[in-house]
């Protein structure tokens, strides 16, 4: 009996390595989290809304380009958002970006929520305008005020790329923000008809009863 259990514990002391080696390469690899994205990632891009040429633009009384271009001129700032749309999406107008964020900024500037979204996107992914983390933090902090959770969502991803004093500083940029009225973000010329040394010819059918006609490019 003791010569068959010795026997039996030499064969086990003899086994390969292998055999313990092959079981212990089955077990699940460890992920290496540096592949991985980072939480400031995550949160960075929690609630990610649409790009601004995604979203529609909301409802107004003008449809026509021509129309919507001119109510923006004088200050509507949901036509303003609507011109920026279409600069945005090249729906109504030639795609162009720069001209985009210029018609979100005025409609943003009057406290239209949407197109302060649309502004700080902007101002975050660079489009139209040099990418600026604290405009985007501005503008968002502004558009969250209107109690949209994308909105706010938004903020808070982009302020973990800001330091406590860019943070601070914008804070107060908000803190101290008005709105401005339509007039004040109005085209003067689209309010103001100018005179022309041409009026006198009716002809031409672009004087008005006064004898002035609108000069605008």
């Amino acid at each position: 009996m003791a010569r068959t259990t010795i026997a039996l514990l030499a064969a086990l002391l003899l086994l390969p390595a292998s055999g313990i080696a092959a079981t212990a390469t089955t077990a699940t690899p460890v992920t290496n989290s540096i592949n991985q994205p980072s939480a400031i990632d995550a949160l960075r891009n929690l609630g990610r809304a649409q790009s601004p040429e995604d979203v529609a633009p909301p409802k107004s009384n003008f449809t026509d380009p021509s129309a919507i271009a001119a109510a923006a001129d004088r200050g509507d700032a949901i036509a303003q958002f609507n011109l920026g749309h279409e600069y945005e999406s090249g729906q109504g107008q030639p795609k162009d970006f720069t001209e985009a964020a210029k018609w979100y900024r005025k409609s943003a500037q009057q406290g239209y929520a949407r197109a302060q979204y649309n502004i700080g996107y902007l101002y975050d992914q660079g489009i139209g305008v040099p990418q600026d983390y604290e405009q985007a933090y501005f503008w968002w902090t502004l558009a969250a005020k209107s109690g949209e959770a994308a909105y706010a969502s938004k903020r808070d991803g982009v302020e973990l790329f800001l330091n406590t004093g860019q943070i601070d500083s914008v804070r107060q940029k908000v803190a101290a923000w008005k709105p401005l009225t339509a007039s004040e973000s109005a085209d003067p010329s689209a309010l103001k008809p100018h005179k022309h040394r041409d009026c006198k010819d009716a002809e031409q059918g672009a004087c008005d009863d006064q004898g002035t006609r609108d000069e605008r490019p």
